[in-house]
């Protein structure tokens, strides 16, 4: 098992189809073995969040990158690869 990449956030946006933003984030940076909790009320983003760390979210803009590999930079293939 390889070593646990470092997650770098940059101007994260999350819009729904009808053009509303569901989740803006600047800037995240954790690093490799950090527990990270995210709290907020219903509605807050918290599962949009965890969806665009994954690569699952569709019309987002920004960048997700786990160590040298920038996310939305992959075809959906490439990020469902990267999941696995």
């Amino acid at each position: 098992m390889g070593a646990v990449p470092h997650l770098s956030v940059h101007d994260l946006r999350v819009a729904a189809p009808s053009g509303r933003c569901l989740l803006a984030l600047d800037a995240l940076e954790v690093a490799p073995g950090t527990a990270l909790g995210i709290a907020g009320p219903s509605g807050a983003g918290k599962s949009t969040l965890l969806y665009a760390l994954a690569g699952l979210t569709e019309r987002t803009a920004g960048q997700v990158r786990w160590g040298e590999t920038e996310l939305f930079a992959l075809p959906e293939a490439g990020r469902a690869a990267f999941r696995a």
